[in-house]
């Protein structure tokens, strides 16, 4: 009878074990249940963000492109509007400059280099 309550009692043993490795693994399955939740709520959250920021990103550089075109208008109508401003305008050459002088220093030395040297009549200068 000695070996069959020491059978029933390593039995008895071997059944407590079992119940607690049971309980540890509940728990241990409540923990990885409950991290695998939270990572998947994180992931979710930073999947949200990522396409918040791909949008704003898109509507940046929509902006910045717009912007560019803009630049390149305006860069493109001040070279016309220089041409304009520049196209009736008469280049002199030969005429000594001053080192200090007003516009009408410059006209009064032009019309003298017309006369003079242009042999221009004085009232054509004029």
């Amino acid at each position: 009878m000695d070996s069959t309550e020491k059978r029933l009692h390593t039995l008895e043993e071997v059944e407590r074990k079992v119940s607690s490795f049971e309980s540890e693994l509940k728990k241990l399955w409540l923990v990885v249940d409950d991290r695998n939740r939270k990572l998947g709520d994180q992931v979710a959250k930073v999947e949200e963000k990522t396409e918040s920021i791909d949008f704003a990103l898109n509507q940046v550089n929509s902006k910045v492109s717009e912007l560019e075109k803009q630049r390149n208008n305006l860069q493109d109508e001040i070279v016309y509007l220089q041409s304009q401003s520049m196209r009736n305008n008469l280049v002199f050459s030969g005429i000594p400059e001053t080192r200090t002088g007003t516009f009408e220093d410059a006209e009064i030395t032009l019309r003298s280099f017309l006369q003079e040297k242009m042999k221009l009549a004085k009232e054509e200068a004029a």
